[in-house]
C-alpha cells in the first residue's frame, strides 16, 4: 500500500493538536498525553525522521517522566504551547541511548520495516512523483561506543539499493499514477558502520532513462548510457542501476540542477 500526499517532498505530517477545547483546562494525563504526542512528533538524532519513533505508552512513559523530573523539576507547563516547546527541548534527552535496550531496538526496527512496506508518495507542483522510503529496513547493531545504526539490509547490494529493488519500487510508484512527468525514490541505504548514503533514483518517461543522484557527490548525476525501452523491469535485469556501471553528468552543466 502507499501513501499519496500533495505538497513538497519532506512534508511532515499533521501537527499535534489539543486533546481538549481551547479555554478548558486538561487533566494532568490529558497533559502528559500531549506532551508525549509532542515528544513522538520529535525525530531522534540517529535516523532523523519521527516516524521511527516508539509511540507505546508503556515503554515511552517511564522514560519520559524520569526526563522530566531530572530536566524540569518534575512538571508539566500549564499550556501547549509551553509543553510543545519543551518536547522540543527535551526530546533528545528521552531518545538517547534508547537503542541500547533490545526491546527498543525491536520496536524501532519495526517501525522501519512499516515505514518501507507503506512508504508516502509526495506529488510535486512541477507534475513530478517521490517515493520516499526511508531506511532500508535492517537489524539495528551496535557500531561502538553506544553507537547504534543498520548497517546491512537484504535490500542494499554494496553500499547501493538493490537493482531489483529499483525496479520494484518504480514500477509500484509509476503505478499510482501513469501520467506524471517524472518518477523518484528517495532512500537511505546502509554502508556499513557508517551514515547511511542518500540516494535518488529518478525515471524520466519521456527521455525513457534513469537519473541517480547520491547526495555526498552533489556535483554528479549519473545516467542510464541507453534507453530502457519502456520496461522498468530491465532495471532488474539488463539495464544498469549502479553508479559505476551508469554515464557520469555534471549538475548545472549537462543536466539541469532537479
Amino acid at each position: 500500500m502507499i501513501w499519496l500526499f500533495v505538497g513538497c517532498a519532506g512534508e511532515p505530517g499533521a501537527e499535534v493538536h489539543p486533546t481538549e477545547p481551547a479555554g478548558v483546562p486538561m487533566t494532568d494525563q490529558a497533559a502528559f498525553d500531549e506532551f508525549r504526542a509532542f515528544v513522538i512528533r520529535e525525530p531522534a538524532a540517529w535516523s532523523g525522521r519521527w516516524e521511527y519513533n516508539p509511540t507505546d505508552p508503556a515503554l515511552l512513559d517511564p522514560v519520559i517522566r524520569k526526563v522530566i523530573d531530572q530536566r524540569n523539576f518534575g512538571r508539566l507547563p500549564s499550556t501547549s504551547d509551553e509543553r510543545k516547546r519543551l518536547a522540543f527541548a527535551l526530546s533528545n534527552s528521552v531518545w538517547a541511548g534508547q537503542l541500547a535496550r533490545p526491546e527498543w531496538r525491536a520496536v524501532v526496527e519495526a517501525k522501519v520495516a512499516e515505514y518501507w512496506a507503506h512508504a508516502p508518495v509526495v506529488a510535486s507542483p512541477d507534475g513530478g512523483l517521490v517515493l520516499d522510503l526511508g531506511l532500508c529496513p535492517g537489524p539495528i547493531t551496535e557500531w561502538g561506543r553506544g553507537r547504534f545504526g543498520i548497517a546491512d539490509s537484504e535490500y542494499a547490494d554494496r553500499g547501493q539499493l538493490a537493482r531489483g529493488v529499483v525496479a520494484a519500487r518504480l514500477a509500484e510508484l509509476v503505478a499510482t499514477k501513469r501520467d506524471a512527468r517524472w518518477f523518484e525514490l528517495q532512500v537511505q541505504v546502509p554502508v556499513g558502520y557508517r551514515t547511511p548514503e542518500r540516494y535518488r533514483y529518478r525515471y524520466d518517461p519521456v527521455q525513457d532513462v534513469l537519473f541517480v543522484l547520491l547526495a555526498s557527490q552533489e556535483g554528479t548525476v549519473w545516467v542510464s548510457p541507453t534507453p530502457l525501452g519502456g520496461d522498468l523491469g530491465t532495471l532488474a535485469t539488463t539495464s544498469p542501476t549502479r553508479t559505476e556501471e551508469l554515464r557520469p553528468l555534471r549538475r548545472g552543466r549537462d543536466v539541469p540542477a532537479f
